[in-house]
């Protein structure tokens, strides 16, 4: 069930929707899910194409596929992490392999101790994984860190540094998070908007995978879409792995 938008109020929809300037088919998921008018695709399309903002800040270079990875057995059993600086300031991000969802924190210093404490406050709102996947940072190659990995029964898996494509999920997600940032004024709504947003062909969101459940943000949505929704292993890995078949090519 979506809201039906009366003409005087499609402007203000396609801003809603188009409000952390993401690009024309996560757009087009957005407003789907909550939104329906005549031709709606068609003037979310038109909006993107005439923002400036998303002009100017476009990548042009081709997306380079990920590397392919097993889907894991269940969400938040393993993750990656890395740090990355924005408007001179350090953060951690981390992203599950299962559901895509990311989570960012800034950290008060490039310690070991700092990353571990971003760690742990993750940790107790979504569990601890049972994997982890770092390149190899000090942070990350520290003895505090082995210990903290061990103290929590997490596997650590190091990538080589000949070898850095294979956190490529990690990049990912902070390539994701600073051109979301890059645009929009508020950092914070700018992530979250993206949790409840379909991933690509699949039927989805980082937040139905991971939470079972759609957060509210500011894009307006009946009460249904709130309610939690347990999405199906069997059909989602199917979807999953037909992702990755097409990324191939």
């Amino acid at each position: 069930m979506r809201i039906v938008v009366p003409p005087s109020q499609r402007m203000y929809a396609l801003d809603l929707i188009h409000n952390n300037h993401m690009g024309i088919v996560k757009c087009k998921q957005r407003g789907r899910e909550v939104f329906f008018w005549p031709n709606m695709n068609a003037e979310i399309e038109q909006k993107v194409r005439n923002c400036e903002l998303c002009a100017a800040t476009s990548n042009k270079q081709p997306a380079e596929p990920l590397k392919y990875t097993m889907l894991p057995k269940h969400p938040f059993a393993e993750i990656a992490a890395d740090i990355f600086a924005f408007e001179s300031l350090n953060y951690l991000v981390t992203i599950d392999y299962y559901s895509s969802f990311i989570q960012t924190a800034k950290i008060n210093s490039l310690r070991s101790s700092s990353v571990i404490e971003a760690l742990k406050q993750n940790f107790s709102i979504h569990g601890i994984p049972n994997k982890i996947r770092t390149d190899c940072r000090t942070q990350f190659t520290s003895q505090e860190f082995q210990d903290f990995c061990q103290e929590y029964n997490i596997q650590h898996h190091m990538v080589s540094p000949h070898h850095q494509s294979a956190n490529g999920k990690a990049e990912k997600a902070v390539q994701i998070v600073k051109r979301l940032w890059t645009k929009c004024k508020d950092k914070y709504m700018a992530v979250l908007d993206f949790k409840p947003t379909p991933l690509e062909n699949v039927k989805a969101s980082p937040a139905q995978l991971l939470m079972g459940r759609r957060p509210r943000n500011l894009l307006p949505a009946v009460n249904q879409l709130f309610q939690p929704r347990t999405i199906n292993r069997k059909e989602f890995s199917k979807q999953y792995y037909n992702m990755k078949e097409t990324q191939k090519f």
